[in-house]
């Protein structure tokens, strides 16, 4: 149940697609998940008993992961994740910020740094679509575990300038399709002053001020990440280690930004 819009420890994301804003709001939520860490005899006499029941008669505890658990029911303990980000992509992985628990088509992140900002940035868009596979139908997009962890990741101070308030107001509202978040449907059209205000301002404080790509290296990220993702929907195209967009070599340029994050981060 909810508590005057406090968090309660039951609530569930088991797709992207029923969260409206970055930030998970539990009104936004329908389902729940039932956390039992007792034994039946413990559970003698409550609803809780006559639920596992029910599962045990339609066999749920016969299943290969339920039955491989101590109590086919019981899920474990596990701390909830502040930051979770979509398994599987449509266009883009949305990195969720919130508290709560997760199905497993999410990657949890379990993090105090500052680095929401950073995920949910267009420059982390553009190494979401070079790392991830394409082997599923709809050009859906995966990120494995391993391979996420792989990933470079920015790490910004939490007083640096600009930041907080830059991404408060992504924060709250509903991130779109990439297209229309970068307001451009082609690469060919992909210009500074067509990106969503909020986020072109977050992505000038990450790609400008503190990794010092020029206005032209970051309108190549924009190129780039609206390319990949139209190829990759669309299926018109195959990625290549050495694809060239809009004149720019990928690789070689995945390879410059992620020189920088490394010298910024070891400053």
């Amino acid at each position: 149940k909810r508590q005057e819009g406090n968090w309660v420890p039951n609530y569930v994301i088991k797709s992207p697609r029923e969260c409206k804003s970055i930030v998970v709001k539990p009104e936004d939520l329908k389902y729940r998940v039932l956390m039992i860490h007792k034994g039946k005899k413990d559970l003698t006499g409550t609803k809780v008993l006559k639920y596992i029941e029910e599962g045990e008669r339609k066999e749920f505890d016969k299943r290969p992961t339920c039955s491989s658990r101590e109590r086919w029911y019981d899920l474990g303990k596990r701390p909830q994740s502040p930051i979770n980000i979509n398994y599987l992509i449509n266009d883009i992985a949305r990195c969720f910020v919130g508290k709560v628990w997760v199905s497993d088509d999410f990657q949890e992140l379990h993090t105090n740094r500052n680095i929401a900002p950073f995920l949910n940035s267009s420059l982390f868009w553009f190494f979401q679509n070079l790392t991830g596979r394409t082997s599923f139908g709809g050009g859906l997009l995966k990120i494995q575990t391993y391979e996420f962890k792989m990933l470079p990741v920015c790490l910004i101070s939490r007083h640096k300038r600009g930041i907080a308030k830059a991404f408060s107001s992504l924060l709250c509202r509903s991130v779109g399709p990439v297209f229309s978040e970068l307001g451009a449907p082609s690469p060919d059209e992909v210009s500074l002053d067509k990106v969503k205000p909020d986020r072109r301002e977050l992505d000038k404080i990450i790609m400008g001020d503190t990794l010092g790509l020029t206005e032209e290296e970051q309108v190549e990220v924009y190129r780039a990440v609206v390319d990949l993702v139209k190829s990759r929907i669309e299926k018109a195209k195959s990625l290549k280690n050495d694809k060239i967009v809009g004149g720019i070599n990928i690789s070689s340029f995945k390879r410059s930004v992620i020189e920088r994050i490394k010298r910024e981060t070891l400053e």
